[in-house]
């Protein structure tokens, strides 16, 4: 069987199983329609503005050691603004650089995890903390 064919068999599958799902008033004429949407491209044109933004924060930020001038640049908060499909991108970023992404994370996210009164300010023990919240919730590998 081609993979033409396969693909064909296979929308046809769903399309069926979709159709005895529906609710009559959206199945009224027996017609279903599938939308097939490659997302394949998506998410590099994400990861391209996001490296753009980094770079433009790392160049630009001031040198204050205070969190809410270096979270408050536009590009650090356009890198918030890019939402969930940032998360990945974010630890990855924190993974090979590790730099002050707890805030973003934590906007995109809503999670704060626990930072030990003895990690506190300390960039490394909070990427690790970070890093490992990415592996339970599945995001790193």
């Amino acid at each position: 069987m081609s993979v033409e064919l396969r693909t064909v068999n296979t929308i046809n599958t769903i399309t069926s199983n979709l159709s005895d799902n529906l609710p009559d008033e959206l199945s009224e004429t027996g017609e279903t329609e599938l939308f097939v949407f490659d997302n394949s491209n998506i998410e590099q044109p994400i990861e391209k503005r996001f490296r753009k933004l980094v770079k433009v924060w790392q160049s630009e930020r001031p040198p204050s050691s205070f969190l809410r001038d270096l979270v408050s640049h536009p590009a650090y908060q356009q890198i918030i603004g890019l939402g969930r499909p940032a998360i990945v991108l974010l630890l990855k970023e924190l993974q090979e650089n590790p730099d002050w992404w707890f805030y973003a994370l934590g906007m995109i996210t809503g999670a704060r995890p626990h930072i030990p009164e003895e990690s506190t300010g300390r960039l490394k023990d909070i990427a690790k903390i970070w890093l490992e919240w990415g592996r339970k919730h599945g995001y790193i590998i």
